[in-house]
């Protein structure tokens, strides 16, 4: 289903609709498949400052019932279904997420995207960044390649990862170098931490279950952070290391703001406890 005119202006959720229940009419007894791509333009509605229904909502009781009889199957198609009221919900025969694909996938995606402009190594730091999509990386790649007869070749490979990382960051996640701060360094081997199990089997069973609760002690310096790194990277998940004083510094910041200062009140200290 198009999101604009035959002039190439934009259309809204409503005329969007309408061109869909059209296309079911010309289509009814056909072997044919829909596809409404961008659907929450449809079903999330506007700011609540103004209070702006969706043209889903504006239409519910007609809309229900297209869901329920049409002719020509649709994929409905959407980033996100937060505005998505339960009742349309129900009406579809299937419901699917699609989540991040895992490292492999990621890494095989991107290298295709990037094309010779990225090592292995970089390969390996851009496919641990779950959030970074392989479009991403073919715009870099295009504009990199567009750019080629006064660019050097030397410093295109930093002007795709400058290009990549900008956009990351415009998009809320990051620089690019927070991004992959947590991942090994190359030469790590598992082999050499001290322990009495078998790490290998160890993270075959994590990933077999799925969860898991490990303590690890030991002094600085022995490996304990990286072991979990390697365990996050074996299994295909991403890692979120908190150590015990950023969370004591957020809570107590928390506090301070809730609670009178010590000056004012001599036993307010006491309620940190």
């Amino acid at each position: 289903m198009a999101c604009e005119d035959e002039d190439g202006r934009p259309i809204d959720g409503e005329e969007r609709l309408r061109a869909w229940q059209a296309a079911q009419a010309i289509l009814k007894g056909r072997r044919a498949l829909l596809v409404f791509d961008e659907a929450e333009n449809v079903f999330q509605s506007g700011g609540r400052l103004f209070k702006l229904l969706s043209a889903a909502k504006k239409h519910k009781g007609w809309l229900n019932r297209r869901l329920e009889e049409s002719p020509v199957p649709t994929l409905w198609l959407s980033n996100a279904i937060e505005g998505l009221d339960p009742a349309f919900t129900r009406r579809f025969d299937m419901v699917f997420e699609l989540l991040t694909p895992p490292r492999e996938q990621r890494r095989a995606l991107i290298a295709k995207a990037a094309g010779n402009l990225v090592d292995n190594r970089t390969l390996e730091q851009l496919a641990a960044i779950d959030v970074l999509t392989p479009a991403v990386v073919t715009r870099a790649t295009r504009v990199v390649n567009t750019l080629a007869d006064s660019l050097p070749e030397p410093q295109r490979p930093q002007a795709q990862l400058q290009l990549i990382g900008q956009t990351l960051e415009a998009q809320g996640h990051g620089p690019l170098r927070h991004l992959g701060a947590n991942r090994l360094p190359d030469e790590y081997d598992s082999t050499l931490i001290q322990v009495d199990s078998d790490v290998v089997v160890l993270a075959t069973g994590l990933a077999d279950v799925g969860s898991g609760r490990l303590c690890f002690y030991g002094p600085p310096g022995t490996g304990k952070t990286a072991f979990g790194q390697w365990l996050a990277e074996r299994m295909e998940k991403p890692i979120i290391i908190k150590r015990a004083s950023d969370l004591l510094s957020k809570w107590v910041g928390q506090a301070e703001r809730i609670l009178p200062s010590p000056s004012a009140k001599p036993n307010a200290t006491m309620r940190y406890c």
